[in-house]
């Protein structure tokens, strides 16, 4: 856990975004790095102060040209090219001998080779040797010298040994290049059974024999004989051949450093050329965006320097991307034909290439260069290329354990395109997904009958009662009427009934979205509960015509266990055995499995183990054979020497003869002839052996020898014995770990990675009050409110990784105040508003706040007491829901709220909308931390530690907006069911609540986030590092190409923008600084040509985020300050710009214009005001209305200026979703961005704390209970 207290301090400090501008990739826009080292100017070198004194434009000076790398026009006249150039005497299909392997780099593979006549060479495998001649041949054209590289489509590799084969075969795993069977065409796999003393060790150390072999067994690649000429050659595929030694750097390898980059230019711009060629194994994920824009840089991303060794300046990249724009179309094609890819390959390459080199000239030559014109929709005669996109499967063909694929490119090892992904709403998921939907109804109806059968409620009862009612109300009717002649109105009265309730609660549903507390994308829902409840209703009788008017009041209490199980296939869900319905079931057994962890169950109950273990250690058997030498040799008579001689064979025989059990054991066993053959193999040379060791002589020994060995083994013996108690004590840790192992794998099947119980005690009382106006017998208008209160307590095990367990401990008290006013027709609702407000419940502090517990549990310990404790806790949680032992051994993280929640909900048809605007103070706590009072707690130690508490708050207001057309089609079910009385079957609506979540569905929202530090000043609340977010999310099932390039072309231009603004110009920004800031926004947000690679998005959602700063909240709220002083704006400059500037719909009026405006200076005011008088929640709240107001009525450079400028403001947008007919599929998207990070925490201080936890999101921020959009 890390150390909050230090996090507060950081947190509370303003901090600038410097140490972003050094990102990997990233080149600043802002002068941070120093100009190049090796500029050569008027016939010199020139330093880099030289160099920045300048008065002109130091992009446009080459670097020295007298080196062997570089030359402007590419003419090298030095000795070592004719050395370096010598031609690569190897030809396709030719035989070479293996010398020996070269350590190389992660992704390649480096072995050196011998011709027939004595040559040398290098060989190299890998999915990116394309990329090497790509680089090779652009690299040349920039002027760059290159030594030779010789494209190799074939050759024979000969081994003298076959270890050899094995172990150069093996490598090609061993360097992530995947399976060798790639490159090697006359190559199987084979399976190799363990040797018995491997399988032995195991078993002695406690892991059960089965397991030990499956474990140890292994299938390795070797030549297949079948296809090999002398069952030494290896036939090969798609490689590079190189000379043997490097005499020079070659630059087309694309690696580099710092130590050797020395800041020279001609060095560090090739970044460039390398991220323009970053082409990835699969071509159709080439996207046509190298980078993007980010912090005010951009960012070009390059594989092969992951660390960022490569650091060129803006000046560095302008040079070199002259020299590249100057390359048309032709030479670009050659660039390309010189790579040696497949025809279809090549064609597409061409034009991502030149749209990818359209982007850089465009970010970094504005108005310099014409863009060349491309084609991205290409097709290819032989049907690997369609629309742009090549069309060969090469993933592997399931259960082949990647020898087999689907389908390849032939003669290569690189696979060039992988195939799209399986769509996870494919008709089969669709479908899977409609039957979920069935058995989850289905499934509620039968409880629901059997709750009705139990009979364990009032509805019969509350039934009675009603019809009772009414008819005494007929009898009082008609006897009047025979009294007066006349029916009347029934007099004003009330009638009463009870209301109780008990019912089981079991559920499995699929759910999309966030649920309950987790933030799983799809996730796999099973519930097991009761609840009870008691209560009065009291009717009115003699009210207005057509109303009924009741009133009830009623106490509640529900407990439920639920398991979430993240899901990737519905399909799979639906398999999952109904007996997971049991949670609590579930979780007794992942104690149980916990339960020999506990205590000392670890460190007992081993003793047969360790001393299985510790009896087959050479350790023991020396020391036995010591003894059993000693006990033989006795006197050293000639009979004692020669039982010694016996001792000897039948030690020499023992491994043997149970080596030879052990294999006939396996032959008969084993059902695969090939294993087999192999076994009877092993088995013929150990009865070989056998033999040979009972017809060996061992020697005789003297009575002098036998006196003298005598006298040594009793001499040993203290040694020995010695050596094997330290043998113990280091066998007793690794059965321990074996043992925790065993235990673990056990328990890890009840709650895998990403799953969750959750255990919930709700506890309300309520009072309300509702009536219907019924307008004839089957349309009607009702009206409901209710005034409750709430008690819940909540646990929730989650497990986040492998070894990390997180314990959530939550409790909620809170009262609310809702109403709900709906209209049916023909008993279907179509119209609904249901607004609601509610509050924490403060009086008790601890009642509405979370623990947060991590718990780490790998056998790999090396505290076995510390492991135990751990066990020991998360045993506790599991069995009794208990966290007190584990506060004991890890106070808890603590996060308190005080909150307010106003939610309106409007529903009319399929439509849904909702706004909602939350308040919430968060108190954070480190139990870890010393206590404020540990004086007073070493005078009295019952007195409570008080630890350091540090406070934010959180204001956020938005609304959301969408069509769920899934409930509106339950509710047409349901009014069907109800027009037919049928009463015994309903159809539950399921899901978070979201309309995107929901089957077809889709959804919209906006939102204004207003968050900081509180500071504690007096009466008043003074506000530290406040932060605003002004988001908008678009959420739903699906979107067609066409409709999310449309959505992006919107968002494109909400967000076009040129960070070159006029105010800057005119508050005398160098011109210099002024072309350069021109560099950056000089394209689109999104790129679509980098994004329409898909046909259709799925699942999808797409985030648009302003994020404002510090000193950016306070220019916005007009609040002058150090930074701000010359750029605040006032509240007539904004009305201007509203009413002239504003982004307005058709056919808003100027009187709505003038309205808006004047809202700036309302809010600004209104603002201070409350601040003034410590009425922070008020005053959050204007801020909050203030942000959202900018955003939609300005454009974004006015924005921009509003808040001060670019390094006050941050705009980024993500998709994510599942891009069918993409390799891709899942993979996140991200646009251009605008601004620069204004703090550390660029996403602002609360999700920056909620990161260094580790805490989710909806457990963070109380989303469980508050929902959230």
């Amino acid at each position: 856990m890390r150390v909050l207290l230090v996090i507060f301090t950081l947190f509370s400090i303003p901090l600038w975004a410097g140490p972003y501008d050094n990102a990997p990739g990233l080149i600043p826009n802002v002068q941070v790095r120093r100009a190049a080292t090796d500029l050569f100017y008027n016939g010199r070198i020139i330093s880099p102060l030289e160099a920045e004194q300048l008065q002109i434009d130091i992009s446009t000076i080459d670097p020295n040209p007298n080196t062997n790398l570089w030359h402007p026009q590419g003419e090298f006249t030095s000795p070592i090219y004719d050395i370096v150039n010598a031609p690569i005497a190897i030809q396709p299909n030719d035989t070479v001998t293996f010398v020996s392997k070269i350590l190389s780099a992660s992704g390649f593979k480096r072995d050196v080779i011998e011709t027939a006549d004595g040559k040398k060479y290098r060989v190299l495998f890998s999915p990116r040797v394309h990329n090497i001649l790509l680089r090779k041949k652009l690299l040349e054209k920039l002027g760059y010298f290159i030594p030779p590289v010789k494209y190799m489509p074939k050759l024979k590799i000969r081994f003298p040994l076959p270890s050899q084969a094995q172990e150069f075969l093996k490598e090609f795993g061993d360097s992530f290049l995947g399976v060798p069977n790639r490159w090697a065409t006359n190559i199987k796999k084979v399976s190799v059974p363990p040797k018995i003393e491997d399988v032995e060790e195991q078993v002695r150390l406690g892991v059960d024999r089965e397991r030990a072999i499956e474990n140890l067994t292994k299938l390795v690649w070797d030549i297949d004989l079948d296809r090999s000429e002398d069952g030494k050659t290896i036939e090969l595929q798609d490689m590079i051949i190189l000379p043997e030694a490097d005499i020079m750097d070659d630059l087309s390898l694309g690696f580099l450093d710092a130590e050797f980059n020395g800041g020279r230019r001609m060095l560090t711009s090739l970044l460039l050329p390398y991220a323009l060629t970053d082409v990835a194994e699969s071509v159709n994920k080439l996207s046509c965006q190298p980078g993007r824009i980010i912090n005010d840089g951009i960012l070009l991303p390059y594989t092969l320097d992951p660390n960022g060794q490569i650091k060129p300046s803006m000046d560095d990249a302008k040079w070199i991307m002259r020299r590249i724009a100057k390359l048309d179309r032709s030479q670009w094609k050659d660039v390309v034909a010189a790579a040696n890819y497949p025809e279809p390959v090549a064609q597409i390459m061409v034009e991502k290439l030149i749209c990818r080199r359209n982007w850089l000239t465009k970010q970094f030559l504005p108005n310099e260069t014409d863009p060349i014109k491309y084609n991205l929709d290409q097709n290819h005669e032989s049907g690997f290329l369609k629309e742009g996109i090549l069309t060969r499967n090469t993933k592997s063909v399931e259960g082949t354990d990647d020898a087999e694929f689907v389908d390849w490119w032939e003669g290569y090892g690189s696979r060039f395109s992988f195939g799209p992904d399986e769509s996870p709403l494919s008709l089969s998921e669709v479908l899977a997904f409609g039957r979920s939907r069935v058995y989850s109804q289905g499934l509620y109806n039968l409880v629901d009958t059997a709750n009705r059968e139990i009979g364990l409620n009032s509805e019969k009862r509350n039934e009675d009662d009603a019809f009772r009612n009414q008819q005494k109300l007929a009898e009082e009717q008609f006897k009047e009427f025979l009294e007066t002649g006349e029916f009347k109105k029934p007099k004003l009265s009330t009638w009463t009934t009870p209301l109780y309730n008990a019912n089981l609660i079991v559920t499995r549903d699929v759910v999309i979205g966030s649920y309950l507390g987790t933030d799983n994308m799809v996730q796999l829902a099973d519930t097991i509960g009761v609840s009870a409840g008691a209560g009065v209703f009291v009717g009115v009788n003699g009210g207005p015509d057509k109303t009924i008017i009741g009133g009830s009041t009623r106490g509640n209490y529900v407990v439920r266990y639920t398991h979430l199980k993240p899901i990737a296939s519905i399909k799979a869900a639906l398999k999952e055995p109904i007996s997971n319905l049991a949670v609590p079931l579930s979780m007794r057994q992942a104690a149980n499995e916990l339960e020999n962890l506990m205590g000392e169950g670890l460190k007992n109950g081993i003793d047969d183990q360790v001393g299985t273990a510790l009896t087959a250690s050479d350790e023991h058997i020396r020391l036995q054979e010591a003894q059993e030498t000693i006990a033989h040799l006795g006197g050293c008579t000639p009979e004692n020497i020669s039982d010694y001689k016996e001792l000897l064979r039948r030690r020499a025989l023992a491994p043997l003869l149970s080596q030879k059990d052990q294999l006939e054991k396996q032959i008969s066993e084993s059902e695969n002839e090939e294993d087999r053959a192999l076994l009877e193999r092993d088995l013929n040379q150990v009865l070989s052996q056998i033999e040979a060791t009972q017809n060996r002589e061992f020697p005789d020994l003297s009575a002098e020898d036998c006196q003298e060995k005598l006298a040594g083994l009793n001499s040993d013996l203290p040694i020995l014995e010695e050596n094997l108690q330290v043998k113990r004590e280091q066998i007793i840790p690794q059965v321990r770990r074996n043992k925790a192992s065993n235990v673990l794998d056990l328990f890890r099947e009840n709650l895998g990675v990403g799953e969750s119980f959750i255990i919930s005690h709700g506890l309300s009382g309520s009072l309300g009050l509702n009536g219907t106006y019924t307008m004839d017998g089957k349309n009607a208008a009702m009206l409901r409110l209710e005034e409750s209160i709430t008690d819940l307590s909540r646990l929730h095990i989650m497990r986040k990784d492998e070894d990390t367990i997180q314990i959530y401990k939550s409790g909620a008290l809170f009262d609310a105040f809702g109403l709900v006013f709906s209209f049916r027709f023909m008993s279907y609702p179509v119209f609904s508003l249901a607004p609601r407000w509610s509050s924490s419940i403060d009086m008790f502090e601890a009642q509405n706040q979370t623990e947060f517990f991590e718990i780490k549990l790998t056998e790999d310990f090396q505290d076995v007491d510390e492991f135990i404790s751990q066990a020991s806790a998360l045993y506790a949680v599991l069995k009794s829901q208990d966290t007190d032992l584990l506060s004991d051994i890890q106070p808890p993280v603590t996060v308190g709220h005080k909150w307010k929640d106003r939610k309106v909900n409007f529903g009319l048809l399929w439509w849904r909308w909702m706004n909602q605007s939350t308040f919430d103070r968060l108190s954070i706590t480190d139990g870890k931390q010393t206590p404020t009072n540990q004086s007073a707690i070493e005078e009295n130690p019952r007195v409570e530690p008080e630890y350091p508490k540090a406070n934010y708050f959180r204001r956020s207001i938005g609304t959301r907006s969408g069509s769920n057309y899934e409930e509106m089609a339950y509710d047409v079910f349901n009014a069907i069911l109800a027009e037919n009385d049928v009463n015994d079957i309903a159809i539950q609506n399921i899901g978070g609540g979201n309309p995107g979540d929901s089957f077809l569905g889709n959804s919209y929202f906006k939102r204004s986030t207003f968050e900081g530090r509180i500071v504690d000043n007096s009466d008043n609340k003074q506000i530290e590092n406040p932060f605003i977010d002004v988001s908008f999310r678009w959420k739903g099932w699906k979107l067609d190409r066409d409709e999310a390039l449309e959505l992006i072309e919107e968002i494109n231009e909400k967000y076009e923008f040129n960070s070159q603004t006029t105010q800057e110009i005119s508050n005398g920004v160098n011109p210099a600084d002024s072309m350069r800031t021109a560099v950056i926004n000089n394209t689109e947000f999104y790129n679509t040509d980098a994004v329409y690679s898909f046909e259709s998005l799925k699942l999808y959602r797409i985030d648009v985020n302003v994020y404002i700063y510090s000193d950016g909240v306070e220019s916005l709220l007009g609040i002058p300050n150090a930074n701000n002083s010359t750029t605040l704006i006032d509240n007539d400059r904004i009305k201007n710009w509203v009413l002239a500037n504003g982004q307005w719909r058709r056919g808003q009026s100027q009187d709505r214009r003038n309205m808006l405006a004047q809202w700036f200076k309302i809010y600004r005011k209104r603002y201070k005001r409350y601040l003034e008088k410590g009425r922070l929640k008020d005053a959050s709240e204007q801020a909050a209305n203030l942000a959202r107001l900018a955003e939609q009525t300005l454009p974004l450079s006015k924005l921009v200026e509003l808040v001060g400028g670019k390094n006050n403001i941050y705009v980024r947008s993500t998709i994510n979703g599942f891009r069918e007919g993409a390799e891709d599929a899942e993979q996140q998207l991200f646009s251009n961005s605008i601004g620069r990070f204004g703090s550390r925490q660029r996403s602002g201080p609360m999700q920056a704390i909620q990161q260094t936890l580790g805490m989710t999101e909806s457990e963070f921020y109380f989303y469980w209970l508050l929902g959230q959009f």
